[in-house]
């Protein structure tokens, strides 16, 4: 009974090694087919075949994993995305039922006739497309090519919300043409049907949509066009650039409630200008030079420079006020302070009080010390209701915040 068993499973194995040998065989034997034939051998391409009432057909389709990198000064973007490209070659095919139902076979690309594709990175730009090495023939004739690419092409930023921005950037797949033959360009594009979350790290960019259309050239040529549309994270900019920068506009109308005895009015307001510079140290690092309009972030820049100067020449006015106190003293105070005493120490005998004169600018001086906080205090409301008027405008009546 164990000889038996033994005997049937070897008889099984045998059939198993001989059935998969067989098909081996008849794989390689369908290469050596397609090998042989006149469209492999010269590299004939099916354009040849192609007539008006059959194109030439080829059929791109995109599917984006991520956006890696968006070059703000260069205006580039770099993505990841998976592409795969089919054609059709009829020259190619065969009967599946002659060749153990086997329904497609690999063949290296340097074996057969492959298109020479361009990516449009610009208006005038292209560089070479590097296709795997590997295609799919299936047996119908359908040549099929796919492969994971780093794509970086050009891409016009636009500054004028930034950091609140969000791009449209395009690029094309062009299929360089040899042939007087029409062509058939079926663009396409999908997305990811699976979460990819745990395996990309959320960079800088987050993607809202993408799709694809059919462009035509001058000469009537047609190529897909995928275009991308991208949206800046904003959270980090608001924290380390918006937030402060407000912040700093906000603090400028505070130098009028300084004291004018301290001192500290015109080093609070160096202070600010200090900061300011900073900030506009930053925007020229991040911005391009060939901007053609104003971004909104450089027009709250330059309200908070305005503001400055404003506050600085305000201030200067108002600490340079109190010299003049010794020359407002009327006359007719002076000469009776002159007529009743001699020196600053005399009193008067009656009351035992400083001398009149004394006594006025003294009080004088306080007089205009309550004028000067009252003009302060002026200043300051006007700056403030500017400062929130123009604030508000920016951030809600712009779009600016969108």
């Amino acid at each position: 009974m164990l000889y038996s068993v033994i005997l049937i499973s070897g008889f099984v194995a045998c059939g198993l090694s001989v059935e998969q040998s067989t098909k081996h065989d008849t794989y390689e034997r369908i290469r050596s087919d397609l090998m042989k034939r006149s469209v492999s051998v010269q590299k004939y391409p099916p354009e040849l075949d192609c007539t008006d009432d059959r194109p030439f057909r080829m059929s791109y389709n995109l599917l984006l994993i991520d956006v890696l990198d968006v070059d703000q000064i260069n205006q580039l973007m770099s993505i990841l995305a998976f592409v795969q490209i089919e054609w059709s070659q009829n020259d190619l095919s065969w009967n599946s039922t002659e060749y153990d139902n086997i329904e497609s076979v690999i063949l290296d690309s340097s074996t057969i006739w492959v298109p020479t594709l361009h990516i449009l990175v610009g208006s005038k730009d292209s560089h070479l497309y590097e296709m795997n090495k590997k295609l799919v023939v299936s047996s119908s004739g359908l040549v099929r090519t796919q492969a994971r690419n780093y794509i970086t092409f050009r891409c016009k930023i636009d500054f004028n919300k930034y950091p609140f921005d969000s791009q449209t950037c395009s690029f094309g797949i062009y299929k360089e043409n040899l042939m007087m033959a029409k062509n058939d360009v079926k663009p396409t594009c999908r997305r990811s049907s699976a979460s990819n979350k745990d395996y990309i790290t959320e960079g800088e960019w987050e993607t809202l949509d993408y799709f694809c259309q059919t462009f035509q050239d001058e000469n009537h040529k047609k190529y897909p066009r995928y275009s991308f549309v991208v949206r800046r994270r904003r959270v980090y900019y608001v924290i380390t650039v918006v937030f402060p920068m407000v912040l700093t506009s906000v603090m400028i109308p505070l130098v009028f409630l300084i004291p004018t005895k301290t001192g500290e009015k015109i080093s609070y307001l160096v202070t600010m200008f200090t900061s300011t510079a900073i900030f506009l140290s930053y925007i020229s690092t991040v911005m391009p030079r060939s901007l053609s309009d104003t971004p909104y972030l450089a027009v709250l820049l330059m309200e908070v420079l305005c503001e400055g100067l404003c506050a600085m020449l305000a201030t200067l006015w108002v600490v340079n006020k109190p010299d003049s106190v010794q020359f407002s003293v009327p006359k007719s105070l002076t000469k009776a302070g002159n007529s009743k005493v001699i020196n600053e120490n005399q009193k008067d005998t009656t009351t035992g009080d400083p001398l009149v004169s004394l006594e006025s600018r003294t009080s004088l001086k306080v007089d205009h010390q309550l004028r000067i906080k009252q003009v302060d205090r002026i200043l300051f409301i006007c700056f403030t209701s500017v400062e929130f008027i123009f604030l508000c405008f920016l951030f809600f009546s712009t779009g600016w915040i969108n």
